[in-house]
This record gives structure tokens, C-alpha cells and sequence, in this order.
């Protein structure tokens, strides 16, 4: 009876402790995880049924290989001893590629946009046991970061039945408000929106650097194509100027790369200087159909010069092997410089 009580003892000390899953994984953005001293966890049936087993949140971050602000968290945050000691104590860690699983993507994109107002990547989501997302953000600083998940960890340990009811709740709004949208977007067209896109133009356009907002810019190409259009219906003087001051400066500035060709995905500044060195096959593909269109309507051969340019960048520089096509090419260079493979010393 001894002996197989201390065998059983032996058995509960050699047990593995928690571990990463991610070293040497095929996608490049898991494996540069595979070293962290968090015990990522991929996104899968078993990974909820631990959260469910041990009732502990679900850190669910999400990222992509090129993006620069999931390498600077990598980096600082996760990287990080004590964060992980964290993440590895209260929360199942789950480290999921974005490219993978899209779906999973979009629902945390929208569940983050809704509650916060904005969105984007990293994106780090806290997820009840049951799968419900409970509260999220974008990149953190390390000490911001790390306080968030104490105080998350301390309420889910006080109060973990109104957190899942908070969770629940919202996950039903969210569902009523997609269905209202769905019904709403079955009737509805691009005349019917004018006034709301006229709105959302007087509220947001910068109309001394072209483009929406005053901080970081972004080309936001369907908006802009989505007035060009409107505009071709009922010509408005100050809309034309307003366009073309925005298409002007996104070609002729920094957001458009004068060597190479293609589009930045954004410029860091409100003057379209300054970019983020990331290139996405999807805003250059909206970005050379909103030229060409823009090229027809103003007659600027320059306009048209740039689709062209921008669509040979993206066969020539975005083809992979097989036919098929990358969807981003990276900020950061193989020294992990943002910007060194564009930028002269």
C-alpha cells in the first residue's frame, strides 16, 4: 500500500508541466511563438475543453507573420518571464494565426470593434470557458499589459458568474444587432447611403491632407470608391477637389512606394509621410481598381499610370509558387528593422 502510494506521488511530480506546442510549427507566424515562455496552446477542440476542465479563461491572441506591432509585442510581452507566469497561471493561452482561421478572425474583430470602437492586430481577446469573448484589445505596452491581466485574473476569481453573464449578454446583443444588419443590407444600395456617406465625409475628412481622420492614414479605398461613384451621379465641385486631393496625395506622398511600386498598407502620420512599411495584397488590389476607376472619371492619365504600376508590383513581387498570391508582405526585414528593406542608410 506504501509502495503505490508513493508511486502515485512519483507519477503526480514527473507529470509535464504546461508547455508550448508551437516550436518548428509549419506556419511562420506560430513558430516565431515556439520559443515564448508561454504554454501556447493552438485554437482547437481540446484547448476549450482544458479551459472548460481547469474553468479557466482563454487568452486568445491573434496575429499574422508581417505585422510589425505583433512582432514588437512578441518581443516585449510575451517573451517576458513574469507575463508569462501570468498567462500560464490563470488563462489557457492560445496563439492563433489569423491566416488559418479567418472565421475565428472576423468574430474577435467584430466582438473587439464593437466594444472598443477600433480593431485591428495583435488582437488579444479574453474568452470565458464556454468560448464567449469577455473583453479584448489591440497591441498593450508591457506594464499596461500586464496590469490588465492581473485585474482580469482577480475579478474572474471574485465574480466569475456575472463575467460569464456578461459575456452571454453581449454575445446575444451582437448576434441581434448582425441580424438586424443583414435584413437592413438587403434593401439598401449605394443611393439610398448618400446621405450617411455625405455625413460620415463632413465629420471625418481631412480636406487640407485628403483622406479620413487626423492621426495615423489609411487609403480606405471602398469609402473612397464608394463616393467616387456617388459623385459621378451628382457632381459636386468640392467632393471632386476633395478626391483628388486624397488620390493625389496617396500616390505622390509616402504611402505609395515610388521604387518598388505597391501601396503601404497606412502612413503613420496625417500628412501621408511617414508609412507603415507593411504591404497587403488586398489594398493594393482595391487601391489599383479605385485608380483606374478615378483615371476614367478625371481623365488623369497619371491615375491610370499608378493601377497599372501597382498591379504589375503585385504579379511581379506578390506571386507565390503554385499560381496563387501573398497576402502581405512584411514591415520587418530579416535583421527585424521595420522599414529595412526600403529604407536607405
Amino acid at each position: 500500500m506504501l509502495l503505490r502510494a508513493v508511486m502515485l506521488l512519483l507519477l503526480v511530480v514527473a507529470a509535464p508541466a504546461q508547455s508550448n506546442t508551437l516550436k518548428n510549427h509549419p506556419s511562420p507566424y506560430l513558430a516565431l511563438h515556439g520559443d515564448d515562455p508561454v504554454a501556447w496552446r493552438e485554437w482547437q477542440a481540446s484547448t476549450l475543453n482544458l479551459a472548460q476542465q481547469q474553468n479557466k479563461l482563454l487568452f486568445v491572441s491573434v496575429g499574422y507573420f508581417s505585422c510589425h506591432w505583433c512582432h514588437v509585442m512578441q518581443r516585449e510581452s510575451f517573451a517576458d518571464a513574469a507575463i508569462a507566469e501570468q498567462l500560464n497561471t490563470h488563462f489557457v493561452p492560445v496563439k492563433v494565426d489569423r491566416e488559418l482561421h479567418p472565421v475565428l478572425d472576423k468574430r474577435l474583430i467584430d466582438f473587439v470593434q464593437a466594444t472598443l470602437g477600433r480593431a485591428g492586430w495583435p488582437l488579444n481577446v479574453i474568452l470565458t470557458p464556454e468560448g464567449y469573448p469577455l473583453t479584448g484589445a489591440t497591441y498593450l505596452p508591457k506594464a499596461h499589459f500586464n496590469d490588465a491581466l492581473r485585474r482580469i485574473a482577480q475579478y474572474w476569481q471574485s465574480e466569475p458568474d456575472r463575467l460569464r453573464q456578461d459575456a452571454r449578454d453581449m454575445h446575444a446583443q451582437m448576434a441581434r444587432g448582425a441580424n438586424a444588419s443583414d435584413q437592413k443590407g438587403t434593401a439598401s444600395s449605394l443611393g439610398a447611403n448618400r446621405g450617411a456617406l455625405l455625413a460620415q465625409l463632413q465629420q471625418q475628412a481631412d480636406k487640407l491632407e485628403g483622406g479620413f481622420g487626423q492621426q495615423n492614414k489609411f487609403p480606405m479605398a471602398m469609402q473612397l470608391r464608394s463616393l467616387l461613384r456617388l459623385n459621378r451621379r451628382e457632381r459636386r465641385e468640392d467632393i471632386d477637389d476633395y478626391l483628388q486631393l486624397t488620390l493625389d496625395q496617396m500616390q505622390n506622398v509616402g504611402l505609395h512606394d515610388q521604387i518598388s511600386g505597391g501601396f503601404f498598407r497606412y502612413t503613420v502620420d496625417p500628412g501621408w509621410e511617414t508609412p507603415h512599411f507593411e504591404k497587403m495584397l488586398y489594398t493594393n488590389a482595391l487601391l489599383a481598381e479605385l485608380f483606374m476607376e478615378a483615371s476614367v472619371q478625371y481623365a488623369r492619365e497619371d491615375y491610370r499610370e499608378t493601377a497599372i504600376q501597382t498591379l504589375t508590383f503585385v504579379g511581379r513581387d506578390m506571386r507565390a509558387q503554385g499560381g496563387g498570391f501573398i497576402s502581405s508582405l512584411s514591415a520587418i526585414d530579416d535583421q527585424d528593422v521595420e522599414g529595412g528593406f526600403y529604407l536607405f542608410e
